[in-house]
């Protein structure tokens, strides 16, 4: 298979001699770069929770780089964007293509004693509508439940000092869990210390649900799935690390590109031009595209912008084209059809940029279609 950051590679390596020795020095920066893990920067507002998801993400991403440094976004090739205010907006350059947002902190958005959950998937829903241009999806996450559990915090101690808690009565629970100093203040048989411990590792939502579980329940696993860092780490897989090869090689292009126009350096530019426009490499043409109309720059209706970043993420024909279990003949026929409101763009005489990426997308689907049907490998 054609792998396009082989590809950014190989030309790099070409690159080198015949630039000089601080073009080169860049270069070989970049082709150094595409060889490691990908790199994910997490980034977001003051208190809004980055450095706890960054700590949980580094706990559970074996085959990324987490990174969190001011600055990290221009480093990285993907990014996670944790959403404070519901109002917030955050910084370019952020884009669909390859930025997931969080939603974290929800089990404070909720008031005490109340399931936290409805109210934080209709405020993710919301942010995702508002940062439609910004981030792929917005994921709903307790970022200090993910974290503990992912970080292996969680002692025998503080699972014995959950099971005292959880003898006491009814009542005297929900008195203590109605507020943080009702927990750590109140006369308790459970000793000061192991409440505040438990306080800091899971939040009063948290112990709640230490509290409240079965006798043989798997502590980790229960509050792993209430922190809905599950979702998190599966959508990271899917559109980061299962795509990784698209976003390396794009990233790599883009920095190669502005170390050409820094150093006005015309053969690197002309070697980039060359790569981009080989037919292999037409992914490279689409995601530059997808990014385009993403960021509104170019319009696009939505559904015709998701089509776009399918086509450039996916090497998969269903993924692209969203039937999971078609075969070959209801593919081609899917690619067909899919291709016909990018044609009718093309063909009705749209603006010139317009037109450039209808053009790029209509080629796609209907290579994909050859491609299945058996004319080209």
């Amino acid at each position: 298979m054609y792998e396009l950051r082989s590809a950014v590679a190989d030309l790099c390596g070409d690159v080198g001699g015949h630039v000089d020795g601080a073009v080169r020095a860049e270069v070989a920066d970049v082709r150094q770069l595409i060889g490691e893990p990908l790199r994910v920067a997490v980034t977001g507002e003051p208190g809004a929770g980055t450095s706890t998801i960054s700590a949980a993400l580094r706990a559970s991403l074996h085959d990324m780089t987490v990174i969190d440094s001011p600055g990290s976004v221009a480093d990285a090739e993907t990014c996670i964007l944790v959403v404070g205010q519901p109002d917030g907006t955050p910084a370019p350059p952020l884009n669909p293509t390859n930025t997931i947002g969080v939603l974290s902190k929800i089990d404070l958005r909720a008031g005490s004693g109340l399931d936290p959950w409805p109210a934080a998937g209709r405020l993710a829903t919301e942010q995702a509508g508002v940062l439609r241009r910004v981030v792929s999806d917005v994921i709903p996450v307790v970022g200090l439940l993910a974290v503990t559990v992912q970080a292996g915090r969680l002692t025998p101690a503080d699972d014995a000092a959950l099971h005292d808690l959880a003898a006491l009565p009814q009542d005297e629970r929900n008195v203590l869990l109605a507020s943080d100093e009702l927990f750590i203040g109140r006369a308790c048989p459970v000793p000061r210390a192991d409440r505040e411990r438990l306080l800091q590792l899971l939040g009063r939502y948290g112990i709640g649900i230490g509290i409240a579980r079965p006798i043989a329940g798997d502590l980790p696993q229960l509050l792993l799935q209430a922190s809905g860092f599950a979702r998190l780490l599966d959508t990271v897989d899917r559109t980061f690390q299962q795509c990784s090869d698209i976003l390396k090689a794009a990233w790599a292009v883009s920095r190669l590109t502005d170390i050409a126009t820094i150093h006005a350096q015309q053969y690197l530019s002309d070697a980039v031009e060359r790569l981009v426009r080989e037919p292999d490499a037409y992914r490279l043409r689409l995601f530059e595209s997808a990014r385009f109309a993403a960021a509104g720059v170019v319009e696009f209706p939505d559904p015709m912008v998701d089509e776009l970043i399918r086509l450039a993420m996916f090497d998969d024909p269903r993924r692209i084209l969203g039937l999971p279990d078609a075969g070959r003949e209801e593919l081609v026929a899917a690619a067909l059809h899919a291709s016909r409101p990018w044609h009718a763009v093309v063909a009705g005489g749209a603006q010139p940029a317009q037109n450039r990426i209808a053009l790029v997308a209509y080629r796609a689907y209907t290579d994909l279609a050859a491609r299945l049907h058996g004319h080209r490998a």
